[in-house]
């Protein structure tokens, strides 16, 4: 799913958001 980058704030927050989701999804075994 593409997305339009906007600004490198805006992206940066949707990736760090997306990886805690992620992270989240995996657990704490990859940390």
């Amino acid at each position: 799913m593409p997305r339009i980058i906007k600004h490198p704030e805006i992206r940066r927050e949707e990736l760090l958001d997306h990886a805690q989701a992620l992270f989240l999804t995996h657990g704490y075994d990859k940390a």
